[in-house]
């Protein structure tokens, strides 16, 4: 009988009894495609002798420049180099040029390209070095190099009085007197009242509008400012600055005069004649010397200023009580000595009327509180009454909800960044703040950019993502530390140390005081920490030491301290005076396992807080998305599949780069190496691979297959399972591939299972050829699922353990534990490959007693050099295996080829011809 056997890749499982004719126990070095094996050449070596280890692969334009990663004790050291294998210099943040760039004490976990910038997650924080084309080396973006400009704002001092023209409202019938203080009123004419109640409403709109058409403020706001980057984010944002023009004290005031009254009814009025004063100020601003490095130039474009709108602290509406606040109760004017100095009603009510005499004014501070005026007799003998009064300020509790629920603001002002003039006080007069909400507002509160970091990131579509989250306890850059805020006067205390209580840890941390910090005496102040974990402040002013409560905000990114609209040191009677011990770790990270970050697309700099999620409950190992060929669609255009210490999660991102919703889709756990250029799961062309207790596995949307179930089996080591005649090794001693051969099957056929194989493996992906290789650094041979063809194979490295694998869709580079660098799309086809396959046991279809009476290797070679050798083994019982040496012999159940090859690339083993006999069964005995 004769037989022709296609080999089919390894396959290991089920047993050897239901085995298909053409399944291999082993496969080296060739590929099964449909039913030939195909020789598979080795990666062409690209880089030879890097004495460190390549972490990633920068492509700039058609130039790529190798990255590589040494350990020195705590330090990492980074190198580059270029395809020529020359090193790039990397200018420090000490502005000098070296050979590499030492992060001293520093871990790093995760490195990623964006455009011409790399990207390096560490435990001190991100860290960037920018490719500078004009200057052939990287340049590292140092935040402190950066120095952001330091802004200052505060109210002028000395107020502006504007005044809307007088109004005469209907007031026909009312009946007017005059009280002992010589204070207007009427009668209980609820008509009179509510015509002067509406006018005033209206009046108080418009004359606050006039003053915000002048730039002028009359009631609370928050500002803040950023540096702005050329893709519209922000690189650095303040904390909020509580700015008080009028603090608890109304700005709005009126005069309430009785017109048409007569010598012989000077009770009977007609007219109310109103007119509305009110007290504003300036905002000025300064801002420190400043030059931006040239790294930065264009990167970041324009320093901007945000308000937040008013908090209109006065009531806008009365009640009958109210009358009687405004026109009968002296409580509301504040009586104190005669100051003649200020007449700032003479200007506005003296030109139609007889001569003023202001009789009292508040001296302390005129611009909050006057009392009344009486008018001198007129030609005819009649008098004019007017009372001078001010709008109520509402409650305490609205001016706090004020305060604290805000979180809204609009740029009202941009500087280029490369224009700021330092050292120069300057006033914002070209604000119409009636417009600020049609001004584009802030839509984001970026992280600075060395306060955070992750064990986990992935670039996905031009975004960097981050997860496992790990963020600094105290903010980095003290320019935006604390700020203490309000006006900025002469009498502002020095604050000596600061350190704030993060009650997650429970813990104090010392917060950096290498610029003079200040709290102002203004009346009122706004404390803000950029950390919504901080319960308390440690602020030590003047020698003393107080506690200050802090607690999270309603809107904004931090814990803020408000106690009202009163002055510091009112206030201070409220802290707890103390002294405490603080941790001097500034570099304290806290950490967010299930959280996930992400940058704006293009710009690694700016991770917004307000676009976070949390996925599962435990700590992310892994992010990935699934991938597809450029003819087929755009790279991340799939789900992110995010890999949790209790299961995976499929994650939408929305096509402006929102997160949307996410859900599991499987409980396998990720096995093998997590090293930062060793990664058990890999983007191939649809699906996402990667290695589980099940072993290798497939996803592609909600679906998980395992593909290497076909591998489960018991792996035979043919030293030990395969029986040598005449106790000759099983290899042929004549055989001239025998140093070779020997050393290959060595160390590929070790007994080891494919699942411990697994242990501590890392995957790559062969875009070009479709493939998935499966890689340990403690072996000489890696594992190769081909998803083309659905088949498994070995290749053998020669000696060479592959320490690590760069995988950048659609490129894969590989480095030998000798230093070497191996393009994997590249193939090296100017050698001959040594191929070894070893079959499973062939029974030729049934379980009968055969003898091989011939032999044949159907080869198809392109080279006279190519040829095939053979060793022959038998079996009876299906576990020992005899060698055969001649094919005239003792018959056998089963029988196990072992084939090595010798071929071209293009060479191809199509089949194996048998031909056979039964034994006989029913001869005479």
């Amino acid at each position: 009988m004769a037989n022709n056997i296609l080999f089919n890749g390894i396959k290991r499982v089920p047993g050897d009894i239901t085995n298909q004719d053409g399944d291999l126990m082993e496969c080296i070095n060739l590929e099964s495609v449909s039913g030939e094996l195909k020789p598979v050449p080795l990666p062409q070596k690209v880089m030879s002798k890097f004495t460190d280890n390549l972490i990633g692969v920068h492509n700039i334009e058609n130039d790529k420049n190798f990255v590589t990663l040494k350990k020195y004790k705590d330090d990492s050291i980074i190198k580059i180099y270029s395809n020529i294998g020359t090193s790039i210099y990397i200018t420090g943040e000490d502005g000098n040029d070296a050979d590499s760039l030492i992060f001293y004490d520093t871990e790093i976990f995760s490195v990623e390209f964006v455009g011409n910038v790399i990207v390096f997650s560490t435990n001190k924080g991100m860290k960037y070095l920018r490719w500078m084309d004009t200057k052939n080396k990287y340049i590292i973006l140092s935040s402190d190099k950066l120095n952001v400009p330091d802004m200052r704002f505060w109210i002028k001092d000395d107020s502006i009085f504007l005044k809307r023209n007088a109004i005469d409202v209907n007031v026909s019938s009312s009946i007017v007197g005059i009280n002992n203080d010589g204070h207007l009123y009427f009668s209980d004419s609820e008509a009179a009242f509510t015509a002067i109640e509406q006018t005033l409403k209206t009046e108080a709109k418009n004359i606050i509008s006039d003053a915000h058409d002048k730039c002028r403020f009359l009631f609370p706001f928050f500002i803040r400012y950023g540096i702005r980057m050329f893709d519209g984010s922000y690189y650095y944002i303040s904390q909020p600055i509580l700015m008080q023009p009028s603090n608890d004290k109304p700005a709005l005031f009126y005069t309430v005069s009785a017109m048409n009254v007569t010598s012989t009814n000077p009770g009977a009025v007609n007219i109310a004649h109103l007119q509305l004063f009110c007290s504003c100020s300036e905002m000025m601003f300064s801002i420190s010397q400043y030059t931006l490095p040239d790294e930065f130039k264009d990167l970041i474009t324009y320093l901007d200023v945000f308000i937040s709108p008013m908090f209109y602290n006065y009531k806008d509406d009365f009640d009958n009580n109210d009358y009687n606040d405004l026109f009968f109760d002296n409580s509301q004017f504040i009586n104190v000595e005669y100051d003649d100095s200020w007449n700032m009603l003479k200007d506005y009510t003296g030109e139609k009327y007889c001569k003023q005499e202001i009789t009292h004014v508040i001296s302390d501070n005129i611009r909050y509180e006057v009392n009344r005026i009486n008018l001198t007799q007129k030609a005819d003998g009649t008098y004019y009454n007017m009372s001078l009064g001010k709008f109520p300020v509402v409650d305490n509790n609205v001016q706090f909800d004020n305060v604290t629920n805000n979180g809204i603001f609009f740029r009202v002002k941009s500087f280029n960044i490369n224009e700021l003039k330092s050292g120069k006080y300057e006033t914002m007069k070209d604000i119409n703040i009636n417009e600020i909400t049609s001004m584009p507002s802030l839509q984001e509160n970026a992280f600075t950019i060395s306060d955070i970091y992750s064990k986990v990131s992935y670039n996905y579509n031009n975004r960097i993502i981050l997860g496992d989250i790990y963020r600094r306890n105290i903010s980095s850059d003290y320019k935006f530390g604390l700020i203490a805020t309000g006006e900025w006067g002469q009498n502002d205390y020095k604050v000596n140390n600061i350190s704030y209580h993060n009650k997650v840890q429970d813990d104090w941390f010392d917060i950096d005081m290498t610029t003079n910090f200040v709290v102002a005496v203004s009346n009122g102040t706004f404390l803000f920490y950029p950390n919504a974990d901080c319960d308390k402040l440690y602020v030590e002013i003047d020698g003393l030491g107080y506690i200050i409560p802090m607690v999270e905000h309603n809107v904004l990114n931090g814990s803020y301290w408000f106690d009202g609209f009163k002055s510091f040191i009112e206030n201070k009677n409220s802290f707890v005076t103390g002294v405490i011990q603080s941790n001097s770790d500034v570099n304290s990270f806290s950490r967010e396992q299930n959280l996930i970050f992400q940058s704006n697309v293009s710009n690694p700099f700016s991770f917004n807080v307000n676009n976070t999620v949390e996925v599962g409950k435990r700590a992310i190992t892994g992010i990935i998305a699934n991938m597809q060929a450029v003819s087929q669609g755009q790279f991340g255009q799939y789900p992110l599949m995010i890999f949790t210490e209790d299961g995976i999660y499929s994650l939408g991102i929305a096509s402006d780069g929102t997160f949307n919703d996410f859900s599991p889709i499987s409980t396998d756990i990720l096995k093998g190496d997590k090293d930062i250029n060793r990664k058990p799961f890999v983007s191939a062309n649809q699906c996402v691979i990667f290695l589980s207790e099940r072993g290798l596995m497939a996803a592609s949307g909600s679906s998980v297959l395992c593909i290497s179930e076909s591998l489960d089996g018991n792996v035979m080591n043919p030293g030990n399972d395969f029986v040598p005649k005449n106790s000759v090794d099983f290899i042929s001693s004549d055989d001239i591939l025998e140093e070779y051969m020997d050393n290959m099957t060595g160390a590929c056929l070790d007994g080891t299972e494919f699942k411990t194989f697994c242990n501590d493996a890392f995957l790559s992906y062969d875009y070009s050829h479709d493939r998935i290789i499966i890689l340990n650094s403690n072996y000489e041979y890696s594992y190769i699922y081909s998803i083309r063809y659905k088949t498994w194979y070995k290749i053998y490295s020669s000696g060479i353990r592959y320490k690590s694998a760069i995988n950048n869709f659609t490129e894969t580079y590989l480095q030998g534990d000798n230093n070497s660098i191996y393009d994997v799309m590249q193939e090296d086809n100017s050698k001959f490959i040594n191929g070894l396959f070893i079959s499973r046991p062939i029974r030729f279809s049934n379980d009968n007693y055969k003898t091989i009476k011939r032999i044949l290797h159907r080869v198809q070679k392109t080279d006279s050099e190519s040829f095939v050798k053979m060793l022959l083994y038998g079996s009876r019982d299906g576990n020992t295996f005899y060698q055969i040496t001649s094919l005239r012999g003792t018959s056998f159940r089963s029988f196990v080829f072992i084939i090595y090859v010798h071929l071209r690339p293009n060479d191809r083993y199509s089949y194996l011809s048998v031909d056979w006999e039964e034994k006989l069964n029913d001869k005479l005995r």
